[in-house]
């Protein structure tokens, strides 16, 4: 079962091998209080999983090393990974996938970014 976030500061995963989209989205979610971490590829995003808390992730699913395929079958798979909210991001997905809350087509709106972060990830205390 997912849960939602509590923090006062949601911590929010962004996973994609595009540095320049990461850092964007990083950015934008700073900005809006959020606490940030980021990951490459998979392998690493399945690494932060275990050392941050982390409220939501926000998933490529075509990277190299790691596919966000193969990371949300293993969230959805190993019960010592936290279950949280899995948010995809992709240029080539139509529906949204099994086990996540929702896809932002790219190049997605800013605002469907914010939206979907603040229903599962929670809005920071400002």
């Amino acid at each position: 079962m997912q849960r939602r976030c509590d923090c006062k500061t949601p911590t929010v995963l962004i996973v994609d091998d595009d540095r320049h989209l990461r850092e964007t989205i990083a950015e934008l979610l700073a900005e809006d209080g959020y606490r940030v971490v980021t990951a490459e590829h998979g392998s690493r995003a399945l690494e932060r999983m275990q050392g941050e808390h982390v409220c939501m992730v926000l998933l490529d699913l075509m990277m190299p090393t790691k596919s966000g395929w193969q990371v949300l079958a293993e969230l959805l798979g190993d019960p010592a990974l936290p279950r949280v909210p899995v948010g995809v991001i992709s240029a080539l997905v139509t529906e949204t996938p099994l086990g996540t809350v929702g896809v932002l087509h790219k190049p997605f709106d800013l605002d469907r970014l914010l939206s979907l972060v603040h229903t599962h990830a929670g809005v920071p205390a400002h």
